[in-house]
């Protein structure tokens, strides 16, 4: 009843809502996966990168989503929750850590997902993995010396399905058109520091942010219910929990404020 009420919702998944799709989680993907989840790997074998993490997305896209999915979609878009009503902003949110793309799949969720580490199903130029808030990185002189981008390679994103097949068969490397550095998953890594990746991931973040503050201020302003709903969240990777506890949190914080000064 109190999810059939609710005026606003917020789906926060972690790696058990891919597992049940029968996709690889951090816990069980292959050894090789932290060595590959570094941007070095690219500048020293591109050709091994790619092809590792092109299998990564191969899988991802040639999986179909479970169930699950379905669901949350009937209950947003669908009307199967008639209080969500439609807005100017949407009466939904999906904040996730994983990056096989599947929310997007769905109509509800192509505006309103924010992947909190990127999407393993889009490439972008690697020309900004030598730098670090816009200065060289140490040990990178080489890759740096070598790379010439163009202001047109932050914006480069190349959606990877379309092409997939023809890469895999060719084993040619992926570049980017404008300056012709290998292309890269729009992944956030181990010690990523890449520009092209990490700005449009917190553009993600901010539009979500400001979402949550709007609901934030209808449910303490005009009593409206918010619903917080985890799905396959766990420890190992803490953020997606720890956001929904902050969330739950400033909601309370902002109701006895309300209720205080009334």
């Amino acid at each position: 009843m109190k999810l059939r009420a609710s005026n606003w919702l917020i789906l926060l998944a972690g790696a058990g809502m891919s597992a049940d799709s029968g996709l690889a989680t951090y816990e069980n993907a292959p050894t090789e996966y932290r060595e590959m989840c570094d941007p070095a790997k690219l500048a020293k074998s591109p050709s091994i990168f790619q092809r590792f993490w092109l299998g990564f997305s191969q899988f991802y896209i040639e999986t179909e989503s479970h169930a699950g999915y379905s669901i949350l979609d009937k209950w947003c878009k669908g009307g199967r929750l008639p209080n969500l009503k439609q807005r100017a902003s949407s009466s939904w949110y999906v904040y996730t850590s994983n990056v096989d793309g599947h929310f997007k799949r769905f109509q509800s969720f192509v505006d309103s997902t924010c992947e909190i580490h990127g999407n393993a199903n889009e490439y972008r130029c690697a020309s900004g993995i030598g730098f670090a808030s816009g200065r060289r990185r140490l040990g990178w002189k080489k890759w740096n010396d070598d790379i010439h981008p163009t202001d047109m390679c932050s914006d480069h994103v190349v959606k990877i399905d379309p092409v997939l097949d023809d890469l895999i068969e060719s084993k040619n490397v992926l570049l980017c058109k404008h300056c012709l550095a290998p292309m890269r998953p729009n992944v956030l890594m181990f010690h990523d520091t890449d520009q092209n990746v990490l700005d449009p991931i917190n553009h993600h973040r901010e539009l979500y942010q400001k979402w949550e503050s709007i609901v934030e201020g209808d449910v303490a302003n005009k009593n409206s219910k918010l619903v917080i709903l985890e799905i396959g969240c766990g420890p190992n990777v803490p953020a997606v929990r720890q956001e929904s506890e902050e969330v739950l949190v400033d909601c309370v914080d902002k109701l006895k404020s309300h209720r205080s000064s009334g």
